[in-house]
C-alpha cells in the first residue's frame, strides 16, 4: 500500500512518533456510504460519525489529532499518558484494545454511567469514524485492556501518585518476566524469532510498553547485570521500546558477554 514514512509528528516531550502518509487514491473515502451501512448493520449500537479514509487510523485519531497513520503507539504511551486502573474514569480518557497480547486499537470514552463506559469513539482502520458501545467492535480488536489519561490533565497529587504507582508496576512486571519458571518458556524456541514471538505473547509485554517512560531506568539497570535468557528477554523489550540509550546498553552488554 502507498504509505510513505515522514516522521513529522512529535510527542509532548518532543520525541518523534513515526508516522506514515497515504499517497494513493483514497478508495475508502469513495466507498464511505457502503462502509457506513456495513458498520451500522453489523455492530449493534454503532453509529458512523465520520467518513471512511485511508489518511489516518485509530491511533492517529486518539493520540495525534487525526494526523497520518501510526503503527507503533509506544512513543505516545511513554511520553503523553498516565496509565491507570479504572476507578475514576472520565470522558476523553483514552482506551487501548488488546488481542493475543498485542495492542490492536485505540479509542476514547465519550459517555459514562457512573464508572461504566457506555460509548467509545474510534476510527476503524480505513473504515469510518464510529461511536459505539465498548464491546461492539470487530473481533480482531479484542477487548479494552488499558486506560490512559493525558499527563497534562493530571492534578499535582495525581501526577505524584502516578509516578509512584508506575515505578512499582514496572518493578513487578520485570520480576514476573524474568522469573526462572517463566524463562523456561524460551527453552522451546528454535530460533531467535520464535523466542521473540514467545516473549511478545506474554501478557506483561504489552503492559510494560505502557509504562515505558518509567521503565527505561529499570530495564537499563537489569540489562547491565543480566546474561543468558534474562538478557534475551530484556533485549527484546528494549528493541520494542525503541529507546537509543537502551539500544546502546544492549550493544555494550553483548560486547561484554561476547555475544
Amino acid at each position: 500500500m502507498p504509505y510513505n514514512g515522514n516522521s513529522d509528528w512529535r510527542t509532548s516531550k518532543n520525541n518523534i512518533a513515526s508516522d506514515f502518509h497515504w499517497s494513493g487514491a483514497d478508495d475508502a473515502l469513495a466507498a464511505h456510504q457502503q462502509l457506513k451501512a456495513e458498520v451500522e448493520r453489523s455492530y449493534p449500537g454503532a453509529t458512523v460519525i465520520g467518513n471512511a479514509t485511508r489518511t489516518y487510523n485509530c491511533h492517529a485519531f486518539v493520540h495525534a489529532s487525526s494526523h497520518a497513520w501510526f503503527n507503533d503507539i509506544g512513543p505516545f504511551l511513554r511520553d503523553d499518558y498516565f496509565p491507570f486502573t479504572p476507578g475514576t474514569l472520565r470522558t476523553n480518557d483514552a482506551v487501548v484494545y488488546v488481542k493475543d497480547g498485542q495492542i490492536t486499537h485505540s479509542g476514547f470514552i465519550t459517555q459514562l454511567s457512573g464508572n461504566t463506559i457506555l460509548r467509545v469513539r474510534s476510527k476503524w482502520g480505513a473504515y469510518p469514524l464510529v461511536e459505539h458501545p465498548p464491546t461492539s467492535v470487530p473481533a480482531i480488536y479484542g477487548n479494552i485492556t488499558y486506560y490512559l489519561r493525558r499527563r497534562q490533565s493530571l492534578t499535582t497529587s495525581e501526577a505524584q501518585m502516578s509516578e509512584h504507582d508506575e515505578n512499582g508496576v514496572v518493578s513487578k512486571l520485570l520480576s514476573s518476566m524474568l522469573d526462572s519458571e517463566r524463562l523456561k518458556d524460551l527453552w522451546l524456541a528454535s530460533t531467535p524469532d520464535v523466542a521473540e514471538m514467545i516473549v511478545k505473547n506474554w501478557p506483561e509485554f504489552s503492559e510494560i510498553q505502557l509504562y515505558g517512560g518509567h521503565a527505561l531506568g529499570f530495564i537499563k539497570n537489569e540489562i547491565e547485570r543480566s546474561e543468558g535468557d534474562k538478557f534475551l528477554v530484556l533485549s527484546i523489550i528494549a528493541h520494542h521500546l525503541n529507546d537509543p540509550e537502551l539500544s546502546e546498553t544492549v550493544r555494550s552488554r553483548k560486547t561484554i558477554l561476547g555475544y
